[in-house]
């Protein structure tokens, strides 16, 4: 689920949601000492609640609490909650088997221009062949996929930055051996201009039937049909980049 903050209601709407959330919620909030941190946490939680009101027909914020590691999830209910904002743009995924989705705005800067070496080998080198502007989108597609497998995974972003392998010709992916052996699911996609969005699912055994939905200047979820690209697993060995 997607939505653009400048299509929310007025602030005093989003800051009633606070009384409702649970205390450890709260104190979480309170904590935030920078202003605009502060506002963009609060209008991901009231996205949050609207989504799952949207998905179970109803939502207690209280039920909202979060893991140590920041990931959110609701008490005495076992679905996989992940959650990414950047700028005013901000996207949800629920579902019953681990996920995890992140979205950029895409600007051009030192980081991508260079070859920095916060990507594999063969990943950074694919990179440096490419014009600026397409370097521009494949440098977000790699780091999008590999944020959302962070999130699904747990593993360490620097592990996932090096470990987890995408590889841009044949959309296909490799994961680090720590990974456990289930089946996994990414796509990316271009959310309106500039920004660039990824997901990535464990399987569970049977096909994912995958929905997408847009919140619009209604305060209604809307469906969505992203332009999206699938990655499968890799046939070939690891070797050693």
């Amino acid at each position: 689920m997607i939505a653009n903050a400048g299509n929310y209601p007025p602030a005093a709407h989003v800051h009633e949601l606070l009384a409702g959330l649970h205390e450890s919620q709260r104190e979480r909030y309170a904590k935030i000492t920078n202003p605009l941190r502060r506002d963009t946490w609060l209008k991901g939680r009231a996205f949050l609640v609207d989504a799952l009101a949207f998905r179970f027909g109803h939502c207690d914020p209280e039920s909202i609490r979060s893991h140590p590691d920041g990931g959110v999830y609701l008490q005495n209910n076992p679905t996989y909650i992940s959650l990414s904002h950047s700028h005013h743009m901000f996207v949800i995924s629920l579902s019953d088997t681990r996920i995890g989705v992140d979205i950029e705005y895409m600007k051009m800067r030192n980081l991508i221009r260079q070859d920095t070496g916060v990507f594999s080998e063969t990943e950074n080198r694919y990179l440096g062949r490419l014009t600026e502007s397409d370097r521009l989108v494949v440098f977000y597609t790699y780091w999008t996929l590999k944020e959302a497998a962070c999130k699904a995974t747990r593993l360490p972003l620097l592990a996932c930055l090096q470990g987890v392998r995408f590889e841009m010709q044949n959309h296909s992916f490799q994961l680090p051996p720590s990974v456990s052996g289930e089946t996994w699911y990414f796509l990316s996609a271009s959310i309106a201009a500039n920004w660039r969005m990824a997901l990535a699912m464990a399987g569970n055994g049977r096909p994912h039937r995958i929905e997408y939905r847009q919140w619009g200047a209604d305060r209604q979820w809307h469906r969505l049909k992203p332009d999206l690209q699938a990655y499968t697993p890799s046939a070939a060995p690891r070797r050693a980049q």
